[in-house]
């Protein structure tokens, strides 16, 4: 218990110490980033500003490939609302013979599935494919599913040198952000990695 507060690295303000080599990581001031949680709870944080379901509009949209926690995360927020994962989660899938998915697929089951909830990586960990992130985000909001763009897994993501926040099109200081509308879109430009 004692190492909460004494000792050489103190537990409680450990996190600290890397604010500099995080915002440094990820194009930011230091003041404006925090190393909290884990991936998975910080998922479910983000799921419960943006996804709001109803009746009528309780998909979530998610890569086929997406990280496993991620899967599970999104299963269990649908599955904690009231509705059946197996019908709430619609995973996309690279068309035969791809190995990665097509803008224009996953546009077109954003308008034809009209989710609650699109989450996507910005660059999927197993195929390293880049999202076109603004076509995406635009094809959500035009489905219906309103909210912010999400940066998570914050990690400058050197394709183009760009800082994630910048290179998403992001306005402001916060990487994420809550929305009071009744549904998202979350979407990232960014690498899965831990730090």
């Amino acid at each position: 218990v004692e190492g909460h507060l004494t000792g050489r690295d103190p537990w409680l303000p450990y996190h600290e110490q890397f604010r500099g080599p995080l915002g440094r990581l990820v194009g930011a001031q230091e003041r404006e980033v925090v190393a909290m949680n884990s991936l998975t709870v910080n998922l479910h944080l983000l799921m419960a500003s943006f996804y709001r379901p109803t009746p009528e509009r309780f998909k979530i949209v998610v890569e086929d490939a997406c990280f496993p926690s991620d899967s599970y995360a999104v299963a269990s927020q649908a599955a904690f609302h009231g509705f059946d994962p197996g019908r709430a989660v619609v995973r996309l899938a690279p068309r035969d013979g791809e190995q990665t998915l097509r803008t224009e697929d996953v546009v077109g089951a954003i308008e034809r599935e009209k989710p609650a909830l699109v989450m996507l990586g910005g660059v999927n960990y197993l195929t390293g494919q880049w999202f076109d992130m603004p076509a995406i985000t635009a094809a959500g909001h035009g489905a219906g599913a309103g909210g912010r763009v999400q940066m998570r897994r914050g990690a400058r993501s050197g394709a183009r040198g760009r800082t994630p926040r910048r290179a998403a099109g992001v306005q402001g200081r916060r990487a994420a952000t809550s929305d009071s509308r009744s549904s998202g879109v979350a979407a990232a430009r960014t690498v899965r990695r831990e730090v």
